[in-house]
């Protein structure tokens, strides 16, 4: 549950409502077709969408895919320890999940808001808001040849960029910067350091 709230609030999307009903995240078409008796899904609209993973809706027969994939215990079952575990699987989620796609489309949003001389100083305010501390130059200047990297790679692909994009987008900025800063947005979420608490 944590992964989840750790992108939307590093994004500003996490709804910190305390109390009421369920909220119903966004996951993947069809995953309820699966149980013993076929339900809907009605995917949360608004704040409702961002609310902390604690209040996701729990079906036990079919749980919310981003909870079983990083290791919510069996409900039918005491559970003294969560278990924990590194697959693939984890990392793809982070990549390409509606709720981290987004998170990521957001943060780039915001980074992409602050008043920054440059990309050097842009790049180290999104690190450090992310990793919660200053990052090396060695580590900024990585991420800033990823940046230019993208921004090549989507002005060439202009239909790529503007599906990047489809929330979040800041406005008076180009498709093809946005979608740069997407991209590295959603590799700084899937950094070991921003997601394991050690």
């Amino acid at each position: 549950e944590i992964v989840r709230d750790l992108a939307l609030a590093a994004s500003g999307l996490l709804n910190r409502r305390s109390g009421g009903p369920s909220s119903y995240p966004p996951q993947p078409d069809g995953v309820y077709a699966f149980t013993q008796r076929k339900a809907a899904w009605p995917t949360s609209t608004g704040e409702d969408r961002y609310r902390r993973g604690m209040y996701t809706f729990f079906k036990r027969t079919a749980p919310h895919p981003n909870l079983t994939t990083f290791d919510c215990p069996d409900s039918n079952t005491t559970s003294v320890a969560r278990r924990t575990s590194n697959t693939p699987l984890q990392a793809l989620t982070l990549l390409n999940n509606d709720v981290f796609f987004e998170a990521a489309q957001a943060l780039a949003s915001q980074t992409m808001a602050r008043e920054a001389p440059g990309d050097v100083q842009r790049m180290t305010m999104l690190l450090r808001h992310c990793l919660a501390r200053k990052p090396s130059e060695f580590e900024v200047q990585r991420f800033v040849n990823l940046l230019n990297r993208s921004r090549q790679w989507y002005a060439e692909n202009e239909n790529e960029a503007q599906r990047i994009t489809a929330r979040h987008q800041p406005a008076q900025v180009d498709d093809g910067e946005a979608a740069a800063w997407v991209s590295v947005a959603r590799i700084v979420l899937n950094l070991d350091e921003f997601i394991t608490r050690e």
